[in-house]
């Protein structure tokens, strides 16, 4: 399934574009999807990005990453849902005028065939998370500062941190 999802910012694309591909391995600093990242390699085709949630780690490999385009691309290679067969996602930057740009999100994921009725479900949990995703990528790239969900996200960490430790 192939979905698009797109989010006008308040900033000139260079500026969108350059959180998005030097910041690549920083995901994790601002999206609640997402307890940490971190990039393995340089920010170019070739690397991959490994992302935490909880005890999960997800491992992406870069396919793509065009500067000329403002565009990366990148596959989920481990630590896919069992029912996943195959996830890739697409970012793009694009100008709107000179202090305006639009950052558009295209994943594809297929799911197994024996999964495939769930399907539905899957295109549903996108459609309430992308969403999320793109709106903190907005407010971090604006303000310079983490959304209120993920400052939650990180003070409720901390707390957790800190009752283990004591």
């Amino acid at each position: 399934m192939k979905l698009k999802f797109y989010k006008d910012i308040d900033v000139p694309a260079q500026k969108a574009w350059h959180e998005l591909s030097e910041g690549f391995g920083d995901t994790g600093k601002w999206t609640s999807l997402l307890d940490s990242s971190i990039l393995i390699g340089a920010a170019k085709s070739g690397a991959h990005r490994e992302c935490r949630i909880g005890n999960r780690t997800l491992t992406e490999h870069i396919t793509k990453m065009d500067h000329n385009d403002m565009q990366v691309d990148y596959e989920l290679i481990d630590g896919r849902p069992p029912v996943v067969a195959y996830a890739f996602n697409s970012w793009s930057v694009s100008p709107l005028g000179e202090t305006r740009c639009r950052v558009t999100m295209l994943p594809d994921i297929r799911m197994k065939w024996w999964a495939q009725p769930m399907g539905m479900l899957v295109r549903f949990g996108l459609s309430q998370t992308m969403p999320k995703v793109l709106n903190e990528f907005k407010h971090w790239v604006e303000t310079g500062r983490v959304h209120p969900r993920k400052a939650k996200k990180n003070s409720k960490n901390n707390m957790q941190n800190v009752a283990t430790a004591t």
